[in-house]
């Protein structure tokens, strides 16, 4: 889902569920209405060309230098995610109005039997347009894809902190119960925090209660995900008995030793059962993560430089938002942060 200039773009995981099965995996919309007609984006025949085309649209993210960048799940539906092609990222120039990019991951990092579903897709603005940094979330496979533009390569990241928790995984709603053993889904880049400026990526399961957020240092390192697990480096720290303080952006980010762990950079920042299945993002004028809460129908709040326990609702409404999925904060014509939400079915509102 994202919007642009009064079009609201609809991947096919988000309009099958109410228009049925359609030729097409990306679709856009002219108006908001919920029953505007849907139009195959960027053509139909952009949508019929697998694996140069799209064959499973799950997701959208503009970029800075205008392009609509479109995850591609490459699985044939959700209940079956066993890959007929390798899941891959696609750049869409709104200004030439064609494909610049076709992407897809390597095929070995997908060898689970479970298959594969990459379902988010954040975008690394603070890059130059040709080097710009993508980050996919795989709840399946229960890892992150790094994506680098400037050497058309990628990454896989895998973390004990990306799983699911076994006893978070059943879903109960209504008069049904669903086994969902998802791992990372919600994640958020931050703005740059405590007196190092460093960046986070804030991260959450689908079926955890847990948030955790680690450097982006760490997880643009590719020598470090690609050549081991940990990696050796001189010692920038004289003081080894140097106490780290409490919250996670104020933490030491370099060692007190001459060996990474890399272990030692996944932080916990804090764990609610509410939050389950929730889905955040982070307005960086703000400095402040929203979250939609599905089990609470609602909308969380919580200022990055406070404790995790003094996140809040601002918004509760069961009717309104028991089935909320993505949550994203966009810039409006105006220059004013928007918060949108997506539920499903399908339903848009503005706060």
């Amino acid at each position: 889902m994202n919007f642009l200039d009064g079009e609201l773009f609809l991947t096919a995981q988000n309009f099958f569920s109410y228009s049925g099965i359609v030729p097409y995996a990306l679709g856009v919309q002219k108006t908001y209405e919920y029953d505007a007609a849907v139009y195959p984006f960027p053509s139909f025949k952009e949508n019929n060309n697998p694996p140069y085309g799209l064959y499973s649209a799950a997701f959208t993210a503009l970029d800075k230098c205008g392009n609509l960048w479109i995850l591609d799940q490459g699985s044939r539906s959700w209940s079956d995610l066993k890959p007929v092609f390798s899941p891959g990222l696609f750049r869409y120039n709104l200004a030439q109005k064609r494909m610049t990019l076709r992407y897809r991951f390597p095929s070995e990092f997908f060898l689970s039997e479970k298959g594969t579903a990459p379902t988010t897709l954040i975008v690394d603005n603070s890059f130059s347009c040709d080097k710009l940094k993508l980050i996919v979330a795989d709840p399946i496979t229960q890892c992150l894809l790094i994506f680098d533009l400037e050497s058309e390569s990628s990454w896989q990241i895998q973390h004990p902190t990306m799983s699911h928790d076994p006893e978070h995984s059943t879903f109960t709603s209504d008069n049904y119960t669903l086994s969902i053993p998802s791992g990372v889904y919600s994640t958020a880049i931050t703005p740059p925090l405590g007196k190092s400026k460093t960046k986070f990526l804030i991260y959450s399961s689908y079926a955890g209660i847990t948030t955790y957020a680690v450097p982006l240092s760490i997880v643009y390192n590719k020598n470090l995900w690609t050549q081991g697990y940990s990696i050796w480096r001189e010692s920038k720290v004289k003081n080894k008995s140097q106490k780290v303080k409490k919250w996670f952006h104020q933490k030491v980010l370099e060692d007190d030793y001459s060996f990474i762990n890399v272990d030692n950079y996944f932080q916990k920042i804090g764990s609610d059962p509410t939050h389950l299945g929730q889905y955040c993002d982070i307005d960086w004028e703000r400095k402040a993560q929203f979250c939609a809460v599905p089990s609470e129908g609602a909308i969380d709040y919580w200022k990055l430089d406070e404790p995790f326990k003094n996140r809040r609702p601002i918004v509760k409404n069961k009717s309104e938002f028991l089935n909320g999925a993505i949550l994203q904060i966009i810039k409006n014509r105006y220059g004013k942060n928007e918060i949108v939400l997506s539920t499903s079915p399908i339903t848009v509102s503005f706060f």
